[in-house]
């Protein structure tokens, strides 16, 4: 299916759910949805199942003209794989910074994040939301192919009233070297779990922006570990890893 530059639009600019399910993706333009001046409240926007390569910049592409105009209570991705990301000028999920364009609730589970580039972030541009924000990354797999310059979340609201965090059973990987880049940014969190995070040996961050308790233990090499990167294809070779022992990752590529 081919799709780019959504908007969303209703009469009373009220939506229950916009759902994405099972679908193989290809972007025809610069992003996903691309979002000008748009007025709307939409309670859950989930991808499910799906498969999007190769987009061009971002899947969240925000100009907002009123604060609060553009309003989502759940953003949830599950079970699916992207390849190919390109966010050298826009966040994956970039909201606006000039004015309050929330979405409150960010669920990344069971999926795949292969990025060309991570300049921007994958979530990013929280500085103007307010309200309550919840932020929960588990069992997904990232894969950073630029050598220098990556940053995977930048999670740093000024004015939120809480903040919850949880990252747990993750793995990261791809193309480093010394000062290649930020794991996380973050401020204002007022709950934080992170738990059983792996990055591969010698996939190294400038700046990994947690606590030393809460940093990602190391496996095995990016090599050892994956089946054929260049080829897009993670599954876990090396069944000895904890990787495959624990179930760390995106379990699409754990095969028994």
């Amino acid at each position: 299916m081919e799709m780019g530059n959504m908007s969303i639009s209703t009469g009373d600019n009220k939506i229950d759910a916009v759902h994405f399910e099972n679908l193989s993706i290809k972007t025809t333009d610069s992003d996903f949805f691309k979002l000008k001046n748009q007025h709307f409240h939409v309670k859950e926007i989930s991808l499910k199942g799906c498969d999007i390569n190769d987009l061009g910049r971002t899947m969240w592409y925000q100009e907002v003209n009123a604060k609060l105009a553009q309003t989502v209570d759940n953003l949830i991705i599950e079970d699916c794989r992207f390849f190919g990301l390109n966010s050298a000028k826009s966040g994956l999920f970039g909201l606006s910074t000039k004015q309050d364009a929330p979405i409150y609730n960010f669920v990344f589970r069971n999926s795949t994040f292969h990025a060309n580039d991570l300049t921007k972030a994958l979530i990013t541009g929280l500085s103007s939301m307010t309200g309550d924000l919840s932020i929960t990354i588990e069992n997904c797999t990232f894969i950073g192919m630029a050598p220098v310059g990556m940053t995977f979340f930048d999670l740093s609201p000024k004015n939120t009233s809480s903040f919850t965090l949880t990252v747990k059973n993750n793995l990261f990987s791809g193309i480093s070297g010394e000062g290649s880049g930020t794991w996380f940014n973050l401020r204002n969190v007022t709950d934080r779990t992170f738990a059983d995070n792996y990055h591969t040996q010698g996939f190294v961050m400038n700046t990994w922006g947690v606590n030393d308790n809460e940093l990602p233990a190391e496996t095995t090499s990016m090599s050892a570990l994956f089946t054929d990167v260049e080829g897009r294809d993670l599954t876990i070779k090396d069944k000895s890893s904890e990787v495959y022992t624990k179930g760390i990752g995106d379990p699409h590529w754990i095969r028994k």
